[in-house]
């Protein structure tokens, strides 16, 4: 264990050090994985909070996201998402856990797929359930009695980051994948070249929200020491830069009405995150991990 009694949540590590202090508390990096660990672990009850309908709808001093206004965005993105998704396996039964309002699901639901979800923020599946008639429950997936077996599919879009104590839910989704199904999550990854270069600025830091933050071989050996095999880890860029630097200059109202009224700003956005991800961007994970047939431990 290491001076601040701390080990890795991830690997077992005893050896663990300092990455860096925040307002929020420190950030410990393990030698062994590098899975950076907030030493400071909020309840569920306080995660809760944290999400109201403030944080869907308006974006502030880097929390939340315009999730309604940039629907069309988040759509895009998910059809791409899901396109993956289907290359590896039919379509079946899929849980969305961290639901947000449901543009996935209804991405999914409009391509065929069963999808259920869990959602910790009350507003927004509330939100979720007027936009989309979605089969939608209020919770964590710990709370939620689940048939074991039933998913073929669960997903994860940049939501396992906030898990305080990710074995628990890693554990639960492990019992409700089916034999050979497929677990899908997406989150920051903290080896990317755009948290190196200055990682109090990088957007993704978020230390009030993102409890641990994952390298590729963090994340692998969690997978695979809980009863799933990693197939493929693929990347993406986390965004343009564009929208952080408007919203700084205190115009992103300008971004939203462009993508409103001016379709092709959509493509040219669409496009230009196409050359960074093309151009080594590593910023994002997509993991595709496979559940196999055995008791994780």
């Amino acid at each position: 264990m290491d001076k601040n009694g701390m080990n890795c949540n991830i690997c077992g590590n005893k050896k663990m050090e300092l990455f860096l202090k925040t307002p929020e508390g420190d950030y410990l990096k393990c030698l062994n994985c590098g899975v950076v660990q907030h030493s400071n672990v909020p309840s569920i009850s306080a995660i809760g909070k944290i999400y109201n309908r403030e944080y869907f709808t308006k974006k502030k001093e880097g929390r939340g996201a315009d999730f309604i206004g940039e629907e069309k965005l988040y759509k895009e993105r998910f059809s791409d998402r899901l396109k993956r998704i289907e290359k590896r396996i039919k379509k079946g039964r899929m849980l969305d856990i961290g639901a947000s309002v449901g543009h996935f699901m209804s991405v999914a639901k409009e391509h065929g797929w069963d999808v259920s979800g869990i959602e910790i923020s009350a507003d927004a599946v509330e939100m979720a359930k007027q936009r989309y008639r979605l089969d939608i429950q209020i919770g964590t997936i710990d709370d939620i009695n689940i048939e074991k077996g039933l998913f073929d599919v669960v997903t994860l879009w940049h939501v396992f980051e906030h898990f305080p104590d990710p074995l628990s839910p890693l554990r639960k989704i492990y019992d409700c994948v089916r034999d050979g199904g497929l677990l899908v999550m997406e989150l920051p990854n903290i080896e990317s070249k755009e948290a190196k270069s200055d990682i109090t600025k990088w957007s993704f830091l978020m230390p009030d929200e993102h409890i641990h933050h994952y390298t590729p071989k963090a994340i692998s050996i969690l997978l695979e020491t809980n009863g799933f095999k990693v197939e493929n880890i693929e990347y993406a860029s986390g965004g343009t830069g564009i929208g952080e630097k408007m919203e700084k200059l205190g115009i992103a109202g300008i971004k939203n009405l462009l993508l409103k009224i001016f379709p092709p700003a959509r493509w040219m956005r669409k496009g230009l995150l196409k050359v960074l991800t093309v151009h080594g961007s590593e910023e994002i994970m997509i993991i595709f991990a496979r559940k196999i047939k055995q008791n994780p431990r």
